[in-house]
Order: C-alpha cells, then structure tokens, then sequence
C-alpha cells in the first residue's frame, strides 16, 4: 500500500487483542515489567562494578577475596594466620631478653636499682647478702684480742669511737710486748748465735788476698757465690791466644786474648753465658787479619760512632760488661 493511510477504526487480528482496552491493559503490563526490572537492579549485587552494601548479609559459604592491601578491606584467613606467626615470633624474640618472675635466668650486663632488691639470707659461697645476714655476720667478728688481758673480744659491734679507741691502745700495747725465743739449736736463755747454729760452718768470708792466692772454700746451697769465686780466681790476668772465629766463653773472662787471624768474636747474651757484671776482657790483633766483635740476639754493645773492629795490626780494645745484656767496647776501633 502506498502513501500514508490514516484508519478512523482500530485494526485487529487473531492473534493480537480484539480491543482496544486489552491492548492497552498488554502495554501497561510491559510497561511495569520494565520498571520491576530496573528496581531490581539497583536492589542487587552485580558481578561489576562499584557498590555499597546495606544491613547484614550472612553468607552459607565463606566468600573468597584477595589479599586485603589498604586498613578497611576484607582480610584472607592467611593473611590473619599470617600476621599471628610474626607477632608470636617477635614476642618470643622480645620475651627470650626479659627477666621472667620464675625459672633460673642469668642476667648480663649492669643493672641500676632505683630500689634495693630484696634478696633471701644466703646458703651458698656465691649467693648475694643482705644487709641483716651482713649485720648479724659482722656484728660478732673478733678484732682484736691482746695476750696480756688489756683488751679481749673486740668486736666490731661495739661503737666506733670505742673500737678505735682500743684499737689505739691495742696497739700501744703490741708495742710493749716481747716475745723472747726459748731455745736455738739447743740452746737457752740469751741466745748467741754462731755460724754452726744455722747450718754454715764451712763458709768464711773471703779477702780479695784470700781469691789471689788460691784460697778456695765449698759448701752445699753456696754454689752461685762459690763460681763466682772460682771464676775470679782462674781468671785473674791469664793471657791465651785465638786464631779463629768464636763466641765467648766463661773462662774468657778477665783474660787478655791475642789473636792473630782474621776473626768475628760473638759476645753472649747473659742467658747464655753469664758473665759477672765488670767483667773485663782485652784483645790484641797481633794478626793481619780483620777481627771484629758482634752482639748476639739480646746483647747490647756499646762503642764510640758504633765501631766495632780493632784498628789494625798490634791494636787493642776492651770489653766491659756493665748490666745483665749490656757491654762497652772502647779502644783502637775502626
């Protein structure tokens, strides 16, 4: 049909209304419909979007989520279980460093009380003491008791002015006393003793005569003064000769040594040899030959610009030891 065709009658067909009231009752059905259905929506929780949820909703199976990242998000139980474990470790590492009210701990460190602790009477030789176990110990303690009667059972108990001045008197008393010795090898009353009453009577005094001449004296527990004495003895003024190199012997000392090859002479460390302090010992180069004299490990030797070889043929030089590792050598040195 062409053109506009406008009907002064309703059209109607099988299958549609036959009036006009039913058509409009279908379109006011359609009409509500789509209202419902949009009330419905705003009523609802969508699977997007953004949305705010009224009143408590109980859910019969626990709803799932993510890991929560701001403070008012939902929080997995594994989160929760989580943060549980770190706080309970921390607590137990903060815990391990406190002092518990039971158990046996040992404490490090200084500790500074505002108040004093108060601590039971001790049982063991390490245990801490209070002030009474101290008070009660020391109040019975015995310091002074004086054999004559002038003073007995001194305690410091007794008040301080009183205890120093017995203590003073105590000691005047002290000063007074004599204690005579009863008997010395046998004998008694005023005792005068002899070299034999102590276990000395082989030993005498020695003159430097008595050394020179040869005069020799033993005795058990004397051998360090009796070595030194057969030490100056054999050594005094000898004259010996060395053609080599060598280190100094005991026998060495005091003597006046020739030598007559080229020779380093090693001077000791006293550990070694123990030469007396003062020792004195001479060489001549009777030789062509360099000799030179060289410190030990320890040994200190002494000599004018630190020369230490003898100047040439028929010159001489002295050594004198004068501390324990310390010698001075002067003379012809080169």
């Amino acid at each position: 049909m062409a053109r506009t065709k406008k009907l002064t009658d309703p059209i109607y067909s099988p299958t549609n209304p036959t009036s006009e009231a039913a058509i409009r009752s279908q379109i006011d059905d359609s009409i509500q419909e789509v209202y419902d259905q949009s009330a419905k929506a705003t009523d609802t929780v969508n699977l997007t979007g953004n949305q705010t949820i009224a009143d408590v909703k109980t859910f019969s199976s626990s709803p799932i989520v993510p890991t929560p990242t701001t403070d008012f998000q939902v929080s997995t139980k594994k989160y929760v279980d989580d943060r549980e474990l770190a706080i309970e470790a921390d607590f137990n590492a903060k815990d391990a460093q406190n002092v518990k009210l039971t158990s046996n701990q040992t404490i490090a460190g200084v500790k500074t009380f505002s108040s004093s602790p108060i601590i039971p009477d001790p049982t063991a030789q390490n245990h801490g003491a209070n002030k009474q176990y101290v008070d009660d110990t020391v109040a019975n303690v015995v310091v002074g008791v004086i054999p004559d009667g002038t003073i007995t059972d001194l305690k410091l108990s007794d008040g301080a002015g009183q205890v120093k001045a017995r203590l003073l008197q105590a000691e005047q008393d002290i000063a007074n006393i004599s204690f005579p010795v009863s008997s010395v090898n046998t004998q008694t009353g005023d005792v005068v003793l002899s070299k034999t009453d102590i276990g000395l009577g082989n030993v005498d005094n020695l003159s430097a005569t008595d050394i020179r001449s040869g005069t020799t004296k033993t005795d058990v527990g004397l051998s360090n003064v009796i070595n030194e004495l057969q030490f100056a003895q054999s050594n005094y003024g000898n004259i010996s000769t060395r053609a080599a190199s060598w280190t100094l012997i005991l026998t060495d000392g005091n003597d006046v040594i020739t030598v007559s090859t080229a020779a380093v002479i090693t001077v000791p460390a006293n550990a070694t040899v123990a030469f007396p302090i003062g020792t004195a010992i001479t060489f001549i180069r009777t030789g062509t030959g360099a000799v030179t004299l060289a410190p030990a490990s320890g040994v200190t030797l002494l000599s004018k610009d630190t020369k230490r070889a003898i100047d040439g043929q028929y010159a001489s030089a002295t050594l004198i030891k004068t501390a324990t590792d310390t010698w001075h050598l002067f003379g012809a040195l080169a």
